[in-house]
């Protein structure tokens, strides 16, 4: 079940509607947070609904469900929309029984057509008063110009002003729990170039960030003060969740941290003050580091080459670090047409990262298990490679150890560990 409310605030010389579509699964309370968010008021004031002469409230602000009046008022967390509203039905909203805010809700239509049962501003006219501005006569001062308004402590206030983008995704963070919460989606970091100055919100990853440390990555942005309503308007376009409206940031303010608050009710950042360069450390930290590397192309098919054993850098020289020493021996000898002086062979595997401080006398070799042979300092290899035809193939990233498949977006260019395999007497 969903319903199509229209909302009117009454008694102000200029209109100030919305038409929402809400679902029935709704209570009035939300309903309540629903017309905050609309407004873009803040929830700091008592409130009742007034439904077929039933008076509706919160019982835990009133502290009592027997209104000065004598009337009972029931409890608004307790009842759902589906069990009270019906097609043409209008029920009355108070709010701020200093200001005397009066709402009128009519229900312009039911629907019973399948689908997520999801909160949605369909359209909107005027802004809503600001939150303590004297009511509607104080509104009615507020609408002589922006000179008055600013005069009044409203000086960026403006009655044609209606964003239903933002009042949107307001809506859509009020009823899904929280900051792009259970959504299933993360949002990615915009690209951000450091020499057109400070990042914008959008490009930190705000998962990372609280309300306080948004608060100063938008006064870095601006590099000037802020009002609170201008703060508060800039993490919602960035995607914080902010259900209190300004209550939230002052919040998570407390008046703590590099920000201090102007004669004039802005805010600016103090780079003196003794927190400013751990937050500045926080905020690059909550900046996306640079994509990682490109991963190297795959090895060539087939056996290895001598040209490959003999290069001085690429796959040849990396891979063959992590092969034990019979093979890296049968492999230089192969390079060099099947015999070699042993110290040549050792100025070959130094390439391949084996030390050659050793005494050539000291080291005993394998014998015919390898196939290598060591007569009067010359190393010979009976390699066949019919019979052992995956020696000189290249192995595959499984055979490698784990580090190096760790880092094989950087295989070329970190040093793998040595792997020796000397039998020293």
């Amino acid at each position: 079940m969903k319903f199509l409310l229209d909302i009117h605030l009454l008694h102000v010389k200029r209109p100030v509607t919305r038409r929402v579509r809400v679902p029935g699964r709704l209570t009035l309370r939300q309903l309540h947070r629903l017309i905050q968010a609309l407004f873009g008021w803040k929830s700091v004031h008592l409130y009742e609904f007034e439904m077929r002469k039933v008076l509706y409230g919160d019982h835990e602000i009133l502290g009592t469900d027997v209104s000065p009046h004598g009337k009972r008022i029931h409890d608004d967390s307790m009842v759902h929309l589906r069990d009270l509203l019906a097609p043409g039905l209008r029920f009355r909203y108070r709010y701020d029984f200093g200001d005397r805010w009066a709402v009128d809700v009519r229900v312009a239509q039911a629907e019973e057509t399948p689908g997520p049962a999801a909160v949605e501003c369909l359209e909107g006219v005027g802004a809503a008063p600001p939150e303590d501005c004297g009511g509607a006569p104080g509104y009615a001062n507020l609408l002589r110009g922006p000179k008055v308004a600013a005069s009044l402590g409203f000086p960026r206030f403006d009655p044609d002003r209606f964003d239903i983008d933002i009042v949107n995704r307001r809506l859509a963070r009020l009823f899904a729990g929280g900051r792009q919460k259970g959504t299933g989606q993360a949002r990615v970091p915009t690209a951000w170039d450091p020499a057109s100055g400070p990042p914008p919100l959008e490009a930190y990853c705000l998962d990372r960030l609280n309300v306080r440390h948004q608060m100063v990555a938008a006064l870095r942005e601006r590099q000037g003060p802020m009002a609170l309503a201008e703060l508060l308007e800039r993490l919602e376009r960035a995607g914080t969740s902010l259900p209190e409206g300004e209550l939230s940031l002052r919040k998570a303010w407390k008046r703590q941290g590099p920000i201090w608050e102007r004669l004039d009710g802005r805010l600016e950042l103090d780079p003196d003050h003794l927190d400013f360069e751990r937050f500045e450390r926080h905020l690059e930290d909550a900046l996306p580091g640079p994509p990682p590397p490109a991963p190297p192309p795959p090895p060539p098919e087939g056996p290895v080459t001598p040209a490959e054993l003999q290069a001085p850098a690429g796959y040849g020289v990396r891979w063959t670090q992590y092969l034990s020493l019979p093979r890296r021996l049968t492999l230089c000898l192969v390079a060099r047409g099947g015999r070699a002086r042993l110290e040549d062979l050792l100025g070959d595997l130094a390439l391949y990262g084996e030390p050659v401080d050793r005494d050539p006398d000291k080291l005993r070799f394998p014998g015919h298990r390898s196939g290598i042979q060591l007569r009067e300092g010359v190393l010979a290899t009976h390699y066949n490679e019919q019979r052992n035809p995956t020696l000189l193939k290249r192995p595959s990233g499984s055979s490698l150890p784990r580090m190096a498949q760790r880092s094989s977006p950087s295989l070329l260019s970190q040093e793998p560990p040595r792997r020796t395999r000397y039998f020293v007497p």
